[in-house]
């Protein structure tokens, strides 16, 4: 019997391969790659958690994303116009 890689395997197959990072979500925890890191539909893809650096912000996945997680500053939650 022959397994058939899921969508999230071929993912992961072409961040390691194409050397972007493959790591959780800080938010919910699934594996997802750099060359999936981007805002959607003008929701912003990142977090701002350390007040010390309010400009350094963490990637969070297409899912968190698309849900409207992310946030555009430090302690500033996405609010569309």
């Amino acid at each position: 019997m022959r397994l058939k890689p899921t969508q999230r395997d071929v993912h992961e197959f072409y961040a390691r391969t194409h050397r972007y990072f493959w790591l959780p979500c800080p938010l919910c925890g699934e594996e997802f790659g750099g060359h999936e890191w981007q805002d959607i539909d003008g929701k912003p893809s990142a977090i701002f958690r350390e007040p010390e650096a309010p400009n350094k912000g963490t990637g969070i996945c297409p899912k968190c994303t698309a849900a409207g997680l992310g946030d555009m500053a430090y302690g500033q939650p996405y609010s569309p116009e």
